[in-house]
């Protein structure tokens, strides 16, 4: 699978966890309810981050 970013969701099994499904549409509404971290604000500055990078810089012109 291709990206940068996807839920994956998981079950805990006896034997350790177990990936059930990958998607590439990241839902996290269960998540956030789990931790104190910004979810959303995180993606966010990761995807602001690689754009960053991505744009020329003045010294490259």
């Amino acid at each position: 699978m291709e990206t940068d970013i996807a839920g994956v969701d998981l079950v805990e099994t006896p034997d350790g966890y177990k990936v059930i499904e990958i998607n590439v549409g990241a839902e996290f509404h269960g998540l956030i309810e789990t931790t104190d971290t910004d979810i959303a604000g995180e993606i966010v500055e990761y995807l602001m981050a690689r754009r960053r990078a991505e744009l020329p810089r003045a010294t490259d012109w």
